[in-house]
């Protein structure tokens, strides 16, 4: 498009997120140009401004990242969107779009895994394509190709894979197929990003960290208030919410010095807990008479009523470290400090979270994470979806505030609490196959 397709001055321009796969995608280009002669004879690439031109005809293709581009004087007569799926904003879509219109033979092209979120404009053209492949709609200046697994296909099914990767055996490798289906089977928490990625199905935004069916076979017999651990260390974690929702304090002590064994205890103002019930369609009442969690007076939580449970912890176990997120709960680390206790501050970032998360998804493969029942906490686990960002960490996803999930994280900072103190880590080898080179 740049060189052979007769548009005087053409403007090439392909589209990424970022500034970083913007560059990305510009290095791929101008190794092209410095692998061949002839086009180095033609073209020249200038690195700082991601542009390659062609004096000649006075064309020129230009790397865009949608956090730093400008509007003016695009004339673009090709298009090219890489990872359509990450484009979360519209703008830089729509203006370079827009700016075709007097070009004679314009050219869009979008090349993209399945995504997450189907309300995007990644799944508008995806809706398009398979409107157009299924005869919905007649639009022969468009071409949609697909390659994708279906969602009732068995997706650990090497056949499958085949269907929805043309380059399978040769760009694609059965090996790196294999190895990362076994890491989606293993990890609930990857299984989507498996799906998308490499079968191309489109997921729910929303993924759910840990299934309920492998969080029950971590199910044991064990009181909420955990006598059989009387005497024996502990470690606390708080999750302080508004003062208008749930606040979790989870503790975690060994069993039998190595399955960790946890408790969770939820507080909520009762006048609160009334009015939710009908919006969440959850019986806190219902918990509150089972034990679960302590309603408190009022429309707002007390921390007097939370920070005095903690200490009470204090009669019956060895309190060794209470964890608390510092975001929000000066008070709360205060008021625990001056009655004592081990506070120690534990932020909810994914360079704290995610080691752990993985550490606890090892954990509950092997059983060696057990939980007692607690309903209000398996629903809490069933809210969490993780938040992944582009290097694989991931952390607790908090952007859903009608997702009460405040017990599963103080779990899971309980359990890391427990993990980095006795500077164990739940063995690769106890959850995955060994391989032989």
């Amino acid at each position: 498009m740049l060189i052979s397709d007769g548009e005087p001055g053409a403007e090439v321009y392909s589209a990424a997120t970022d500034r970083k796969q913007a560059s990305i995608v510009f290095d791929v280009a101008a190794q092209i140009v410095k692998a061949d002669q002839a086009l180095s004879k033609r073209c020249k690439v200038y690195k700082g401004t991601k542009t390659i031109t062609v004096e000649r005809t006075n064309s020129k293709y230009v790397a865009l990242s949608a956090d730093a581009f400008t509007k003016d004087g695009l004339n673009a007569s090709c298009i090219i969107f890489d990872e359509l799926h990450a484009q979360k904003k519209r703008e830089l879509y729509d203006v370079l779009r827009t700016s075709m219109a007097a070009r004679r033979q314009p050219l869009e092209v979008y090349i993209t895994t399945a995504g997450s979120d189907i309300d995007t404009i990644c799944g508008e053209v995806h809706d398009y394509a398979t409107k157009v492949a299924d005869g919905t709609l007649v639009d022969d200046s468009f071409l949609g190709v697909i390659f994708a697994a279906d969602k009732d296909d068995d997706w650990t099914s090497p056949k499958v894979w085949a269907k929805a990767n043309p380059g399978f055996g040769v760009s694609v490798k059965l090996a790196y197929l294999e190895d990362k289906c076994r890491e989606a089977q293993n990890k609930p928490s990857y299984e989507n990003t498996f799906k998308r990625n490499h079968l191309n199905i489109w997921t729910e935004a929303e993924t759910i960290w840990i299934p309920r069916a492998k969080l029950l076979k971590c199910k044991a017999n064990y009181s909420q208030i955990g006598t059989e651990a009387y005497g024996q260390p502990i470690w606390v974690a708080v999750d302080l919410s508004k003062r208008v929702d749930i606040t979790a304090v989870s503790f975690t002590y060994l069993h039998n010095e190595k399955v960790m064994r946890n408790i969770t205890q939820g507080f909520m103002p009762e006048e609160v807990a009334k009015e939710r019930e009908q919006q969440d369609r959850i019986k806190y009442s219902q918990w509150a008479k089972e034990g679960w969690l302590t309603l408190t007076e009022g429309d707002v939580i007390d921390i007097d009523v939370i920070c005095d449970w903690i200490d009470g912890l204090a009669e019956h176990f060895d309190v060794q470290k209470v964890g608390v997120d510092p975001w929000g709960s000066q008070a709360l680390q205060t008021r625990l400090i001056k009655s004592g206790a081990p506070v120690m501050e534990f932020r909810q970032g994914t360079k704290t979270m995610s080691p752990v998360m993985k550490d606890m998804e090892a954990a509950v493969q092997t059983r060696q994470w057990q939980h007692n029942g607690n309903p209000m906490l398996l629903w809490m686990f069933a809210n969490l979806t993780p938040f992944v960002d582009s290097s694989g960490n991931m952390k607790p996803d908090k952007s859903k505030r009608n997702k009460r999930i405040d017990g599963a994280v103080t779990s899971i900072m309980s359990a890391g609490l427990v993990l980095a103190d006795l500077g164990e880590e739940v063995s690769i080898y106890e959850t995955e196959d060994i391989k032989f080179l």
